[in-house]
């Protein structure tokens, strides 16, 4: 299982959970976007972690963001 968090104290606590319940060894975890492209995502930086979200603008916390095919360690097909 693959698990995405880009905004690092959700992923900290996304971390957290994982080892809280032992499943280390089922889910590989990325603190990054998932986007059409390679690059840079800025997120909102609110203290109620269920309100962030992508900022309009590029303004926030800025995170790394990549696609799905440059993931490497997820693709199983020959060409990825």
């Amino acid at each position: 299982m693959h698990a995405f968090e880009p905004h690092p104290r959700i992923f900290s606590f996304l971390v957290g959970n994982i080892e809280l319940n032992g499943a280390q060894a089922a889910v590989t975890t990325y603190n990054l976007a998932i986007g059409e492209r390679v690059g840079t995502a800025f997120l909102t930086d609110e203290r109620a972690d269920d309100q962030n979200r992508v900022s309009p603008d590029a303004n926030g916390l800025r995170v790394p963001m990549s696609t799905l095919i440059k993931q490497p360690r997820m693709c199983r097909r020959p060409r990825c």
